[in-house]
């Protein structure tokens, strides 16, 4: 499958409604905004899953963002505090899960203890 280029907001956006494909977001850099650019690698049964991150790498996103599930999981994360969540509550969401590995308790959250990159 061809990598498909996107903004974190799609990608976000498509996750919320059910339709990221099956793969995993690859991103620039650690800076992110709902318009930052974004790539998402499908695997499928034919691909190796070893290879997706040199893929990503090779086209200028080295950054391992979320995969198919977690983004779900963090859209219903957000859905706890919001239904239906607004696009800056996803990227807080995602943001949240994508440092400390925790779901997002409230908006406007501060770090959890002991935690982060």
């Amino acid at each position: 499958m061809e990598p498909i280029e996107i903004t974190l907001g799609e990608a976000l956006r498509l996750a919320a409604e059910g339709r990221f494909p099956e793969g995993w977001l690859f991103l620039p850099s650690r800076a992110v905004t709902l318009a930052t650019p974004a790539l998402v690698v499908e695997y499928g049964a034919d691909a190796d899953a070893r290879s997706i991150p040199f893929v990503a790498t090779a086209r200028g996103f080295p950054i391992e963002g979320l995969d198919k599930d977690l983004l779900e999981d963090v859209v219903e994360g957000a859905r706890g505090l919001q239904d239906p969540p607004d696009d800056d509550l996803l990227l807080e969401a995602f943001v949240y899960y994508w440092v400390y590995d925790a779901f997002l308790p409230a908006r406007g959250a501060p770090a959890p203890t002991g935690g982060g990159l």
